[in-house]
């Protein structure tokens, strides 16, 4: 996992190792270890007071701030709204192209997060009418 060296991160990876040490057992570091080895989690932290590590993840987090505050314009959401709000920000941050699926020059649609999380775009590229062509609408 890797992560700024924000407090409650640091933190967290502290209450693990503690966890680890205080359950002195070897049948559960066992465990321990391989449940994290299992679903690949391992503490990296960028060095403090350098966000400019975390370029990508920073990044993102500027777009999601960005969206929410154009969106929200500074209004008192309810909990539906502000829920429904974060799965729309999430949706476009999923979508952002990463790299084309298709050399083609005719293939329009990108690799996505979203294609690793769900399989498929979060959003269908709309079919378009090319001469006359019908077929696709």
């Amino acid at each position: 996992m890797y992560s700024d060296n924000c407090r409650n991160f640091v933190g967290a990876a502290k209450e693990l190792s503690l966890l680890r040490k205080t359950h002195n057992n070897r049948a559960f570091q066992d465990e321990l270890v391989e449940l994290a080895a299992e679903k690949g989690i391992r503490f990296s932290f960028i060095p403090p007071r350098s966000p400019n590590f975390g370029g990508l993840w920073e990044a993102n987090i500027k777009v999601a701030k960005r969206l929410f505050k154009a969106a929200a314009k500074g209004a008192q959401l309810n909990l539906v709204e502000l829920q429904t709000l974060l799965h729309q920000i999430t949706a476009i941050l999923n979508s952002r192209p990463l790299t084309a699926i298709d050399a083609t020059p005719r293939s329009i649609e990108a690799l996505t997060p979203a294609h690793f999380l769900i399989g498929r775009a979060s959003f269908a590229v709309p079919a378009t009418v090319v001469d006359g062509d019908t077929k696709g609408a």
